[in-house]
């Protein structure tokens, strides 16, 4: 009665079925908010870096460390590859280019699967 021709109906609507898909599209969206917390970290950071002194209150000196701390790691190596410009530093500003293109990379490789 199932031979080559016939398929067996599936009990589940074509809809309801589970998709391998769905859980790559909640990956891709976790990745996708990782870049976005980090970036908006990132411009924080940059925008501390215009202060003329670190804060000295209790918060706001813990917040200022937590932005710098969390930050330096990933602008080490820039700083180390781009000399300052006079006064400024230009090293964030590629970091940020570098985080936009590593961010679309990853998610067209995650995208692909």
């Amino acid at each position: 009665m199932w031979g080559p021709r016939w398929r067996r109906p599936s009990p589940l609507p074509r809809n309801a079925r589970p998709s391998c898909r769905a859980g790559m599209d909640v990956l891709i969206d976790y990745v996708n908010a990782l870049f976005t917390i980090f970036l908006v970290i990132m411009l924080i950071r940059i925008l501390l870096s215009w202060l003329p002194s670190a804060p000295v209150g209790r918060v706001t000196g813990a917040l200022y460390r937590f932005f710098h701390e969390s930050t330096d790691w990933y602008l080490r190596p820039f700083r180390r590859v781009i000399p300052p410009v006079g006064m400024f530093d230009l090293s964030p500003i590629v970091a940020l280019i570098v985080l936009y293109v590593a961010n679309a990379v990853v998610v067209r490789v995650l995208e692909a699967f």
